[in-house]
This record gives C-alpha cells, sequence and structure tokens, in this order.
C-alpha cells in the first residue's frame, strides 16, 4: 500500500488533470493481446511504456530512441504507427 500511496502523490502533483487511480493490479507477466509494445505520449513531457514482460530487454536500445522520439517530437528510428 505504501508504494501506490508514493505512486498517488506523485502523480497528483505531477499530472493533476488525471484523477484519482480507481484500481490497481500487479502481474509479473505484462503482454498486450497482440504481443505488441504500447507506448505513448502522455503529456508533453512524459511517455509511457508497457507490454514487454521478459522480452523488452533485446530491444533496450531502440525501445529507448522510440521513447526519446515521441518526446522531443523528432523522427522515431522505426514506423511506431
Amino acid at each position: 500500500q505504501d508504494v501506490l500511496e508514493l505512486i498517488d502523490g506523485w502523480v497528483k502533483e505531477h499530472l493533476p488533470s488525471v484523477g484519482k487511480r480507481i484500481d490497481s493490479y500487479c502481474h509479473p507477466y505484462t503482454m498486450t493481446e497482440d504481443s505488441y509494445f504500447v507506448m505513448d505520449k502522455v503529456a508533453d513531457n512524459v511517455a509511457v511504456f508497457s507490454g514487454g514482460s521478459g522480452r523488452a530487454f533485446k530491444f533496450g536500445p531502440l525501445l529507448g530512441d522510440c521513447m526519446a522520439s515521441l518526446l522531443t517530437g523528432e523522427a522515431a528510428p522505426v514506423d511506431l504507427a
């Protein structure tokens, strides 16, 4: 519970328009139904990534470049559509 309170406090301070958390769920294996990674920009200076499970580490440098391109507006090294 302490971790959720810390996260909630950070979100309230840095992303006040997001609202309150309605639920939480933790699972050690996160993968989307189609096995694609999920990355998107949620604010001007905040991007999120999920769906990596145990295989994202193989794509670490590429994922970092893609996430950076989301935030900087530069062209991504691969098609992110």
